[in-house]
């Protein structure tokens, strides 16, 4: 209320100064709600970096409006996106975010935040994943009807951590549901493209292990099963109390470094 004084406010308004109060009063409103959220943004930056919660939990979706909350890897990964709607790698979009989280999925390119944002924003239909690249849903029409009419070459999954093979394993469980290591191995030695990298037995495992990092799939230890990552499982999975954490518990599908990874 620049320019006024409280004298003006036992003095009978106009119509002008209503209107005047009432956007300065939206405005502060707007303010407080950006304040609030950068707060609580900082809070999760904070407590994560103490390890008093783990780093997804920036990955929180929504606010009450149904629009993605700023400072989240939702909001950062579909920002990136939808600025490049006929596709951007993974990589590329790692080095294009800014502040906390580019700094922190550049260090760990793998970060769970970063995979599971780019998740369950395909599963808002916010964009499409496709050979390691994400689009936005028009952009990925615009794209496909090119490829089609040959005026452009199909993406070739520039982003080196994008695997066939990987593909190919999420494609089998989503068939066949959860399924062991050793039935994997067997099912992708019989595919040629395979063939020569099943010889190295620690192939597969390399690749599990890599998307169970990701929470792209899960591991059930006492089933020595792989299924793929439930989300609803993983947020009502029991905590640990004794930790003092608040991050979950070792449990059946517990999603810490299952193997040795051989470089």
């Amino acid at each position: 209320m620049s320019g006024e004084s409280f004298s003006d406010l036992f003095s009978l308004p106009g119509a002008d100064e209503i209107r005047h109060w009432e956007a300065e009063h939206a405005r502060m409103g707007e303010a407080i709600k950006q304040l609030q959220e950068k707060r609580i943004y900082l809070e999760r930056l904070i407590a994560a970096a103490k390890g008093e919660a783990s780093p997804v939990a920036l990955s929180a979706p929504k606010r009450a409006d149904g629009k993605l909350k700023p400072g989240t890897w939702m909001h950062a990964v579909a920002e990136i996106v939808l600025e490049h709607p006929e596709g951007i790698s993974y990589d590329d979009l790692r080095d294009r975010m800014v502040g906390e989280l580019g700094e922190t999925v550049r260090k760990k390119p793998s970060q769970k935040g970063f995979y599971g944002a780019l998740r369950r924003l395909e599963r808002d239909e916010v964009i499409v994943r496709h050979r390691g690249c994400a689009f936005s849903p028009a952009g990925f029409k615009r794209y496909t009807d090119k490829v089609e009419r040959g005026e452009i070459d199909p993406v070739k999954g520039n982003d080196y951590r994008h695997s066939p093979m990987a593909d190919a394993i999420i494609a089998y469980i989503k068939k066949h549901g959860p399924t062991k290591a050793v039935a994997l191995r067997e099912h992708l030695s019989s595919k040629s493209q395979f063939a020569d990298s099943m010889k190295n037995g620690s192939a597969i495992y390399n690749i599990l292990t890599r998307l169970v990092e990701r929470d792209e799939l899960s591991h059930n230890r006492e089933a020595s099963t792989f299924g793929l990552f439930d989300e609803k499982e993983a947020l009502s999975a029991p905590t640990d109390k004794a930790s003092g954490s608040g991050e979950a518990s070792t449990s059946s599908f517990d999603t810490s470094p299952l193997f040795r990874v051989v470089k």
